[in-house]
């Protein structure tokens, strides 16, 4: 059976994959919860997919813990994505029960802009 996408391409930014571990912490009331594990399965400038056990719900603002430094985007990344304390910001936007690991979810965040209004909004101390 032949896999490949047949339609045209809706995404702004290429992905790439790349398979690392990660922390995310969900934004409750502007403050931080208690961190979640996960890895990732691929970025762009624009955003990432990962999976967890814990996944967060759709529209969840989550500020996420990554090592960007060895990413060739981490450039882009850090001009356009709103940064708080080394950890990106983000809303997830999409959430599915994973095909590859039973009890896992794969969860897709956009990486909010540092113009977003949502900036003012969140505590920057994360406390």
């Amino acid at each position: 059976m032949d896999e490949s996408y047949g339609g045209d391409e809706k995404r702004e930014f290429y992905r790439i994959n790349f398979e690392k571990s990660l922390n995310f912490n969900k934004f409750i009331d502007n403050k931080i919860s208690e961190p979640n594990t996960a890895v990732t399965r691929n970025i762009s400038q624009s955003g990432i997919l990962f999976h967890t056990k814990n996944p967060p719900s759709i529209s969840n603002l989550l500020w996420i813990s990554l090592d960007l430094r060895t990413l060739n985007i981490c450039q882009e990344i850090e001009q356009n994505a709103l940064i708080i304390k080394e950890g990106i910001v983000g809303k997830v936007v999409r959430l599915e029960e994973s095909k590859m690991e039973e009890g896992n979810y794969d969860v897709g965040v956009c990486f909010l802009k540092k113009d977003s209004k949502l900036e003012k909004q969140l505590d920057p101390s994360l406390g």
